[in-house]
C-alpha cells in the first residue's frame, strides 16, 4: 500500500518516537504517577519526568537533546547492556581450544517489549566439527554467511516464536546441541529445521527430546512473582516467556582469531560484515 498523500517523514517519525520513548519514560518514573498523572515540577523526580517526555511540538534538536538527557545524563543507556557474566575472548581462548562456532542472535522488537521488562532474546549455535581455525577457508565463511542471510535475514527477518515448550536437539557429530523454546512442538521443529538448513542438513527427529511441564502456566508464569532484595521488591526472572524474537545478527568465532567475524547484521551496528 502506498504512503498517504502529504506524508511527512518527520511527523511520522516523531509520532512513533513519542509512542515508544514516552512509554519508556512513564515506566521509569511510574513512582511519580500513572498514565493519568497531572504534570508538575515540584519534586525532583517529577521534574525529571517532565524534562524527559517527548512532545508533539518539540523540534528535532529538542527531541535529540531529550534522548541524550534520558540515556546519557540519567545513565539509562546502561539498560541497553544488562549485567552479564562474561569472559574476555582472549582469556577464554587461552583456557579452551574450540572448534569454529557460528552463533545466531535474536531479540524482541522494541515496540513489543512489555513495560518494566527487558527485551526477550535468544541464540542458537553450531560448531564446525570437521574444521579448525587453521583449516576453515574464506570461501566457507562466505558460503555460510550467504546461507544465513538467505534463510534468516531476508524480508523482515526470521521470527522465532518462543514459548513454554522446550525441545533439545543433540547431534554431536555435526556440532548441534540445541535447546529451543516454542509456542508448541510444531514451532520448535520449524526453528530447528530452518537452523539446520544453514548446513543443508535434514533433521533427524529421533535426536529431539522434549521437556514439558504438566502445568506450564504455573511452573513458568507469564508475570513472575517478586521477592524482597535488600528491603526492596524485585521481580524474579521470567522463565520460558512468550515472545516473538527476530533475527538480528550472526557471528563466527575462530580459536585464536580474537574478535568474532560478523557474518550477517540486520542491526547496522557492525562494520566489515561478510554478507552485507
Amino acid at each position: 500500500m502506498a504512503l498517504p498523500e502529504g506524508f511527512s517523514p518527520w511527523e511520522h517519525f516523531q509520532t512513533v518516537l513519542m509512542q515508544v520513548q514516552n512509554r519508556i519514560v512513564r515506566n521509569e518514573f511510574s513512582d511519580v504517577g500513572d498514565d493519568d498523572w497531572e504534570e508538575e515540577i515540584i519534586t525532583p523526580r517529577a521534574s525529571l519526568r517532565v524534562a524527559s517526555t517527548m512532545r508533539d511540538d518539540d523540534s528535532a534538536i529538542l527531541s535529540l537533546l531529550k534522548l541524550m538527557f534520558f540515556y546519557v545524563v540519567l545513565r539509562k543507556a546502561r539498560d541497553m547492556h544488562p549485567a552479564m557474566y562474561v569472559h574476555p575472548v582472549t582469556s577464554y581462548q587461552q583456557l579452551f581450544r574450540l572448534k569454529p562456532q557460528v552463533t545466531l542472535y535474536f531479540a524482541e522488537d522494541s515496540v513489543d517489549v512489555e513495560p518494566g521488562y527487558d527485551p526477550i532474546d535468544g541464540e542458537m549455535s553450531f560448531r564446525m566439527m570437521h574444521e579448525t581455525a587453521t583449516t576453515v577457508t574464506m570461501a566457507e565463511v562466505q558460503a555460510i554467511a550467504n546461507r544465513i542471510k538467505t534463510l534468516f535475514s531476508s524480508g523482515n527477518g526470521f521470527v522465532w516464536r518462543k514459548g513454554k515448550i522446550s525441545g533439545a536437539y543433540t547431534d554431536h557429530e555435526n556440532g548441534y546441541m540445541l535447546r529451543v523454546l516454542g509456542r508448541d512442538r510444531t514451532e520448535v521443529k520449524r526453528v530447528i529445521e530452518q537452523f539446520l538448513d544453514i548446513n543443508n542438513h535434514s533433521p533427524q527427529w529421533k535426536r529431539l527430546k522434549w521437556n514439558e511441564n504438566d502445568e506450564p502456566s504455573v511452573a513458568y508464569p507469564t508475570i513472575p512473582p517478586t521477592q524482597m532484595v535488600l528491603g526492596k521488591p524485585k521481580k524474579l526472572p521470567r522463565y520460558r516467556p512468550i515472545a516473538d524474537v527476530r533475527f538480528r545478527y550472526a557471528v563466527m568465532h575462530l580459536h585464536g582469531g580474537g574478535n568474532p567475524i560478523v557474518l550477517v547484521d540486520r542491526t547496522d551496528h557492525y562494520e566489515n560484515v561478510i554478507a552485507s
